[in-house]
Parts: structure tokens; sequence; C-alpha cells
């Protein structure tokens, strides 16, 4: 039988939660990462002592920040994504692992995810999703379980584009796939809006969101 106290707890934590979803559709973006992070806490009943606690509250914090600023309004959040050389930022995270005496091909690294935008020339190919990318958007999921499954699921195809010398395969949202093979030419070159979710081997794992033109 429940005590009071329990009760009690339950209660709190529904309201942090409920308020946290008001303040989500009502487009308090922060408000609603403070009432969920104020949740997580409320749930998680580990001393503030306890490393483990920080541990759980580092990743709940980054998790409920992506998820909070994950846009479902129909005005994409361009300025979100901070322009990036994609062809850079990844060869300094192979440099970092090396530094790291890490082997590449024992890599399997998350970023929290990190929201970036880059120029890159589509190559014109397309294939469905490997299994080694979906076992690590699988493993993904179960490390971070803030991040909604239907977010993930929603990748399902992936596309060959190019960067200075380094050719990627990505992951883009079905959703948008057909545009890009309306709209972008073979070797035109057109701007991503991407998660980098983190590297496996000698893949790093880019999810595109959307997309534009430079013309």
């Amino acid at each position: 039988m429940s005590t009071p106290n329990e009760h009690k707890n339950l209660l709190v934590h529904i309201c942090l939660a409920i308020a946290g979803l008001v303040s989500y559709f009502s487009s308090a973006k922060w408000l609603a990462a403070v009432l969920w992070v104020s949740a997580a806490h409320h749930n998680l009943k580990l001393p503030l002592s306890s490393a483990l606690y920080w541990v759980y509250m580092k990743k709940i914090l980054v998790l409920v920040i992506f998820l909070s600023f994950n846009s479902y309004s129909s005005e994409f959040p361009y300025d979100q994504y901070p322009l990036s050389n994609l062809f850079e930022i990844t060869s300094n995270q192979d440099q970092v692992a090396i530094k790291e005496k890490i082997p590449l091909n024992k890599r399997y690294l998350y970023l929290g995810p990190e929201r970036r935008s880059s120029v890159v020339e589509f190559l014109g190919q397309s294939r469905d999703v490997p299994q080694d990318h979906l076992k690590f958007l699988s493993d993904l999921l179960k490390s971070m379980p803030v991040i909604p499954k239907k977010q993930i699921d929603s990748y399902t195809k992936e596309i060959l584009v190019k960067s200075e010398s380094k050719e990627f395969w990505v992951l883009i949202q079905g959703g948008v796939y057909p545009f890009v093979e309306k709209e972008i030419k073979v070797g035109e070159k057109f701007k991503i809006y991407y998660f980098w979710f983190g590297a496996t081997q000698q893949d790093h794992i880019i999810a595109i969101n959307e997309f534009s033109s430079l013309k």
C-alpha cells in the first residue's frame, strides 16, 4: 500500500512533468527544460553527494535540452544550427581519438547530439541505413531514452555527400529525402542542417533534418 509520502512524491513529479509539457508547447523551451530536469532530480531519489547522481543528471540535462529545443513548429530553427566545416570538425574529432590512443575501429562515441550546418556537395547516391548505423541509433536510444524514438525512426535513408576531399554517408529524414532528390542536382553544393550524433569506427553518425539550396 502506498504511503502519504509516496503519493506526495508522485503528485510533485506529475505536476512538474505537466508544467514542462505546457511550457514546451507554449514555446517556453527553457522553462520546460528546467521543469523536466527538476522532475528528473525528484525522481532519482539519490543524495547530492552521490557520484551516480551527477552522472545521471549530466545525461538527463543534455537530453532534456536536446528535446526541449527539438522544434516541431512549422518554422525550422535555422539559427540554432551554427555553420561548420564538416570535413574539419570530423577530422579534428578523429585526431582527438588518435591523441587519446583510441583505435578508430573500436571507437563508439556519443556527442550529445550537436547541432551543426555545413555546405556539402551532393553526389547523387542513396542507400538504406546500414546495420551498423541502425545499431548505433538503437544503442543511442538505450543510452539516452529522452530522445524521442519517433525522431530516430524518421531517418530512413542515407545519401552520399562530400566535404572538401572526404565523402560521408549521412542519415536523412524520410520526409526530407525526396525534396533533396528533386531540388539538388548531382555535383551541386547545398547547405545541410543536421545532428552530429557521434562516431563509430571510421563513420561519423550525421543526421540531416533540413537543407537549403545555395541558388
